[in-house]
């Protein structure tokens, strides 16, 4: 594929992926994001990516869970994929135009300090920075305080303008890495 060059042309198994055709259906669902609860974006590229012949076969349940059931009769086969991913809720815009967070999933939330977030808003995606704590102290806690994003604003107002409303998913940028090893 154009970004793992070389990759699944080697493969000994007959009808397995080449790398461009692992890159199309890879690409669009590390691509996509869905925080806990909220995991709907990703339930909709799964859809897009199906054959017609399949999505037109597909069920949702109340969970939001997408359902195929192919053939009939034993042995009954089940794959089971989950499609949230970690991160973050916005509970509220303070004044100082940062946003408080919820954590959504088991993770420890101390690894997005400094990184880049990204905020899933009705609009699009609107970059920040999950802001690190004020200082560590001479005896560090053990749990760093709840996470903000900083967008460089300074008001809630300023902040609102950007689209952010409480509710909304906040992530990190997952880019698609090649896989290791040989092809």
């Amino acid at each position: 594929g154009a970004r793992w060059p070389g990759w699944g042309a080697q493969t000994k198994q007959p009808g397995a992926p080449t790398g461009r055709e692992a890159e199309q259906v890879l690409d669009p669902l590390v691509e996509s994001y869905g925080v806990s609860g909220m995991e709907g974006p990703v339930r909709e590229t799964v859809l897009r990516l199906l054959p017609d012949w399949a999505r037109r076969q597909t069920e949702t349940d109340t969970a939001g869970n997408l359902w195929l059931r192919l053939g009939k009769g034993a042995p009954t086969v089940v794959y089971i994929a989950h499609t949230d991913e970690i991160g973050f809720r916005v509970t509220a815009i303070r004044e100082d135009g940062s946003l408080e967070l919820e954590q959504r999933g088991g993770f420890f939330s101390s690894l997005y300090e400094s990184r880049p977030a990204l905020v899933h808003t009705s609009r699009g995606i609107v970059p920040g920075v999950f802001m690190p704590r004020d200082s560590v102290g001479a005896s560090p806690r053990r749990t760093p305080p709840s996470l903000r994003v900083y967008f460089g604003t300074a008001t809630r107002a300023a902040t609102q303008a950007l689209v952010c409303a409480t509710g909304t998913a906040a992530t990190s940028p997952t880019p698609l890495s090649p896989p290791a090893g040989p092809p």
